[in-house]
């Protein structure tokens, strides 16, 4: 079993204009301290994913790897994304998108998927970036229980990238500040 933990994300400055190329601003943010989300991760051989939470809002779900695997070899992360329909809303899909990602990036490497429990002192819907604490959690889970080793900082950029499966395309403030927090920093 694995344990994944991600920090809320706070932002002082610059709400969501990270993306934002002509809005010249800073922006200052942090991992919480007081506020994250836990993964405990059980790798399985049935390349399925398998998700529960501890907050009866969010129903368990249950997917393939060939479900979220995308379907043309060559294809541009952004043309697979943006070429196909938006899901409909369901807190699953940001595991979907981390997911596909990890899958398009790495292709036959990812065989194994995993099930997983998730609870979370990060309210959801609350601007603290529990959508993408959510894609960085999967994004490390899926990566570990095929054995691929990665660095902290490329797993924000992917998670960033991956959160577009969602059908929109933000910044990578929050799955950096996620990512690359440290205690008194």
């Amino acid at each position: 079993v694995l344990v994944f933990r991600a920090p809320a994300r706070i932002n002082i400055l610059g709400e969501h204009v990270d993306y934002v190329s002509y809005l010249p601003t800073a922006s200052l943010a942090f991992g919480s301290h007081e506020h994250a989300m836990t993964m405990v991760v059980r790798p399985n051989e049935t390349g399925k994913i398998r998700g529960a939470s501890m907050n009866e809002r969010f129903a368990p779900f249950e997917f393939s790897l060939d479900d979220v695997r995308p379907s043309e070899a060559g294809t541009s992360w952004e043309e697979f994304v943006f070429n196909r329909p938006v899901p409909a809303p369901n807190w699953s899909n940001y595991v979907a998108g981390a997911v596909s990602f990890t899958l398009w990036k790495f292709g036959e490497r990812i065989q194994r998927g995993f099930d997983f429990l998730l609870d979370s002192t990060i309210p959801a819907n609350s601007g603290a970036s529990s959508s993408s604490a959510l894609v960085v959690l999967a994004g490390a889970a899926i990566r570990r229980v095929n054995q691929i080793d990665f660095q902290l900082a490329e797993l924000a950029k992917d998670s960033s990238q991956a959160e577009w499966f969602l059908g929109t395309r933000g910044g990578s403030l929050d799955h950096t500040a996620i990512c690359l927090a440290q205690r008194h920093h």
